[in-house]
């Protein structure tokens, strides 16, 4: 199996990129990245409507894959990044 250590950010990228070429998933997301710890880092002020921050997600791959998937419907994604790790 792979390991990947994952920024949140860069599957919203990949969402977007991969809506041409692959159905995106309507309610539970495949099972092909399984998280196996999350990272936040978040600011959020209560007066006003947004927040910014950083998410850091590790996922274990059941297969190499060039799509993952995330909820995230109305982030906007600033620099997504993705750092791979043998397992």
């Amino acid at each position: 199996m792979f390991r990947g250590f994952i920024t949140a950010l860069i599957f919203a990228a990949a969402t977007a990129q991969a809506a041409g070429t692959e159905r995106i998933p309507t309610a539970q997301l495949p099972d092909d990245a399984i998280p196996t710890h999350y990272a936040l880092d978040l600011t959020i002020i209560p007066e006003q409507l947004t927040f910014t921050g950083k998410a850091t997600i590790d996922v274990q791959l059941k297969a190499p894959t060039n799509i993952i998937w995330l909820h995230g419907r109305d982030l906007k994604v600033s620099l997504p990044q993705r750092r791979e790790t043998a397992s």
